[in-house]
């Protein structure tokens, strides 16, 4: 995965990104979207034949890098326990 952030400032940051999962980007934008200081959260596709996907977070009150990773361990979290619970059916 590539990425290179776009944008970086006190409330908001973008981030661009390539070859990357749409499905897995909708899961990061609604774990974003459980911060209370998150007043945007969205991406888009620049450009489909090249793969190409920004992605905007506003915030107020909270760096939106916090934000971001905060959302991400959380994620983490509910992957390893999805993870664990399959285990268990086998």
């Amino acid at each position: 995965m590539e990425y290179k952030v776009v944008e970086d400032k006190k409330d908001i940051i973008k981030i661009s990104f390539k070859d990357i999962d749409q499905g897995f980007m909708t899961l990061v934008k609604d774990k974003i979207w459980e911060d209370k200081a998150t007043e945007l959260a969205a991406f888009k596709v620049t450009h489909p034949e090249v793969g190409e996907l920004v992605f905007t977070l506003r915030t107020k009150g909270k760096a939106p890098k916090k934000v971001w990773n905060d959302a991400l361990v959380r994620l983490t979290k509910d992957i390893s326990g999805f993870e664990i619970e399959i285990k268990k059916i086998k």
